[in-house]
């Protein structure tokens, strides 16, 4: 059976798949690399960036694999983009390793790591995110990455694993509830260590989308400030 080029591609990078040489490839297509961190998904961005910002002025968040030149997030920065999101699932090397085989072929998970603590220096408080998830590696691992997201002043965000059915992981036993209770109450924690957020005042008027700018712009002192104001007293 023949496989969908776009599938292929996506099996490769996040499974770690390799192609058999006795499989045939008839009727695919060549694509070009699509993932951030194999350098050309910031190219790939930039137009929806553009695009978004100049007809709608939206807020406007990139998710993406991370790249190995992290300056090449200056220019993503500089036009404006509101929120970089680095997920790597699991914070254990280990389990890293076992669970996303083809990212630590391919990249290595001190890649989101570098990529994650560059763009939170350069952006405001709070418009950077790392996200993990619970329930696959030991607890004490998941709270390690909350505090380890936080001190670099980006925002730990907390997916809970699903069992599905059809998936490699589909006979793995969900997480308790009380563990993940425990979780994102740690991560609320998290955010108010990063921000100082209360999550009432989370669409404050601070939350205004960033203009576009020119990409070769500067990012000075104002990006620093937090994405919405204190309400400690």
């Amino acid at each position: 059976m023949p496989f969908n080029a776009c599938e292929l591609e996506i099996d490769l990078f996040c499974k770690g798949t390799r192609v058999l040489d006795d499989v045939s490839l008839d009727g695919t297509r060549e694509i070009s690399r699509a993932c951030a961190g194999l350098g050309s998904g910031l190219e790939i961005v930039e137009p929806y960036l553009r695009g978004v910002k100049e007809e709608v002025g939206m807020l406007v968040g990139v998710q993406l694999a991370p790249e190995r030149d992290c300056s090449r997030y200056d220019r993503l920065i500089g036009m404006g983009v509101d929120r970089l999101s680095f997920c790597f699932e699991c914070f254990d090397a280990e389990w890293f390793a076992r669970v996303c085989p083809g990212k630590e072929r391919m990249l290595g998970q001190k890649f989101f790591f570098d990529a994650m603590e560059y763009c939170a220096a350069r952006m405001r408080k709070g418009a950077v995110s790392g996200e993990v998830i619970a329930g696959i590696e030991p607890l004490e691992a998941t709270h390690q990455a909350i505090d380890y997201i936080a001190s670099i002043g980006a925002l730990p965000t907390v997916s809970i694993f699903r069992p599905t059915i059809g998936s490699g992981m589909e006979a793995w036993a969900s997480p308790r509830y009380e563990e993940m209770r425990d979780v994102m109450q740690h991560v609320y924690e998290g955010w108010r260590r990063a921000v100082k957020l209360v999550t009432r005042r989370l669409f404050s008027r601070r939350m205004q989308p960033r203009p576009l700018r020119n990409s070769d712009s500067p990012t000075g002192p104002s990006d620093s400030s937090p994405v919405v104001p204190s309400t400690d007293a």
